[in-house]
């Protein structure tokens, strides 16, 4: 279009860019990714989905508006910071029409939103609508948006819109996110988060039966009860049953017990095939990746990647092994116990915090990545100030005894005893949530959001 783009461009350009990855289509390495890292380095960061670029195309040959329905994906995601922050200076964020955890297209197990630009900024502020309920059945989403049934409508400024993700709340909520993350600091300055970790063939390192391992002759510290996602909930780990070699600690191939070294070289062949030891970073009968092994033995939570609220919980038996379906959170030497921070990260107050910090998937659930995880403002205790000490010990107590009570709601065969087990659980959350709540000096109209918040 020679002569429209002479002429600046088109007036306005829409689309449905499509949802693709480059390396699960066309493979890594392949020339068109090679394409992209060049031509669009400026919003390129590691990420291969198509519509990175066609948003930076659309702007390109744009004078004036443009306006995708795309994966929501982008509003929040970590390596969306270099687009975000394009999209940012380039054009002017008019509206965003963000339908959460609804699925617009029947099918396709994608979350999307409506994002409108324009390239003539003129700083009026941007209309943000978000879908407040899970799914809606009306044909015409559109004319809806001004129904405060459907949709939460918030107005901002333009100057929100940076490289941090694009995760937006009313003026009540930002006051009470500011009032909490002031009184705490960052969880990665206060203990190291780090991803689980990678074996590269999980159904030949774990899949295994203490039993078997038993009969190799392996001794503790030699293999752990794998933790899964699924495993973890507030307080307590469930054991899975299944068993991971951990050989890490061996120092070579001929270390290993006989039995052990005949199982790997059963899968010899398949271990060469990792993207790992091919590229050097790893022998064949070790994992790709144990991240953090200097710190494993040390007292640890676990948290799933993926969840819909906070499940932090406490490793110190040393007994479980999380891969890359959870985040560990080591003990970093720091003053306050992991109890403490244990009963923090559990509570409403730390969760509802979160729902502003991850990116969100689809029928909430968010993502526990180290990278926001390690957001969450926690406060700290100053052992020399009374009042402080006092609430710190209460907490230890109350943390002591849930992890207790699901100790044995995990032990127990009878529905009345697991029933009065339940009740006393959730009226000591209650305690802990009210001690965390006074801890960041909450008041209780904020208590009120908060709590409202985590009812819907």
């Amino acid at each position: 279009f020679p002569e429209i783009m002479k002429n600046g461009g088109f007036d306005a350009v829409i689309g449905n860019p499509p949802y693709v990855n480059i390396d699960d289509t066309w493979g890594k390495g392949d020339q068109r990714l090679k394409y992209i890292k060049r031509m669009y380095s400026s919003v390129y960061n590691d990420k291969t989905d198509i519509l990175y670029y066609f948003f930076t195309k659309a702007v390109q040959i744009s004078k004036s508006q443009i306006s995708f329905i795309v994966s929501r994906a982008f509003l929040e995601a970590y390596k969306a910071d270099k687009l975000r922050k394009w999209l940012a200076e380039q054009t002017q964020v008019v509206e965003i029409m963000d339908f959460r955890n609804h699925y617009v297209f029947q099918g396709v197990g994608i979350t999307t939103a409506i994002i409108l630009l324009n390239k003539i900024k003129n700083n009026s502020k941007t209309n943000i609508y978000q879908l407040k309920v899970n799914n809606i059945d009306s044909p015409d989403i559109m004319n809806n948006k001004n129904n405060n049934q459907l949709f939460k409508h918030l107005s901002v400024n333009q100057n929100v819109f940076k490289a941090e993700p694009w995760i937006f709340a009313e003026k009540s909520v930002e006051t009470i996110i500011k009032k909490i993350d002031e009184q705490g600091k960052p969880l990665g300055t206060v203990l190291i988060i780090g991803q689980g970790m990678q074996t590269g063939r999980n159904n030949i390192f774990g899949k295994l039966s203490i039993d078997q391992i038993k009969s190799w002759g392996l001794k503790r510290e030699q293999y752990f009860i794998r933790v899964r996602n699924s495993d973890i909930t507030r307080y307590h780990i469930h054991n899975s049953g299944e068993i991971l070699l951990y050989l890490e600690n061996f120092k070579s191939f001929k270390s290993l017990p006989k039995a052990v070294q005949d199982y790997l070289k059963t899968y010899e062949k398949e271990l060469k095939k990792r993207a790992a030891y091919k590229r050097g970073d790893c022998e064949w009968w070790r994992y790709t990746w144990p991240l953090h092994k200097h710190y494993f033995q040390r007292n640890k939570l676990y948290c799933p990647y993926l969840a819909n609220s906070n499940r932090f919980a406490f490793d110190n038996q040393k007994e479980f092994l999380g891969l890359t379906d959870t985040i560990v959170l080591y003990d970093n030497n720091q003053n306050e116990s992991l109890l403490y921070l244990m009963g923090l990260l559990n509570s409403k107050l730390l969760t509802f915090r979160f729902q502003f910090i991850a990116k969100l998937k689809s029928n909430g659930i968010f993502e526990y990545f180290w990278n926001s995880v390690s957001k969450l403002p926690i406060r700290l205790i100053n052992f020399d100030i009374p009042s402080d000490k006092i609430l710190y010990d209460k907490m230890i107590v109350l943390v002591q005894q849930m992890l207790t009570l699901h100790k044995h709601l995990a032990e127990a065969k009878d529905q009345q005893a697991k029933n009065l087990l339940s009740r006393q659980i959730d009226a000591t959350d209650r305690q802990i949530d009210q001690l965390v709540y006074e801890l960041y000096g909450l008041t209780e109209q904020d208590i009120k959001i908060i709590e409202d918040n985590a009812a819907t």
